[in-house]
């Protein structure tokens, strides 16, 4: 767990090599995460209605004059 009391009492210095620490642990897991293999069922997505505002049937549009 994070202690912001502790944090405030440490050197630039020390910031700095903490700071270094969380990025390394990230880029890490950032780097074990890519060399994951990916899931492929070799088959395509089950196909679903089209989600969204588009119309389903074709819009007309209606103007009156005067």
């Amino acid at each position: 767990m994070f202690d912001c009391a502790q944090s405030a009492r440490l050197s630039p210095d020390q910031r700095l090599g903490e700071m270094a620490a969380i990025l390394a642990v990230g880029l890490l897991r950032l780097d074990q995460r890519a060399a994951l293999p990916a899931e492929d069922s070799g088959e395509n997505p089950p196909k679903r209605p089209p989600e969204g505002l588009e119309l389903s049937d074709p819009a007309r549009l209606s103007v009156r004059c005067g």
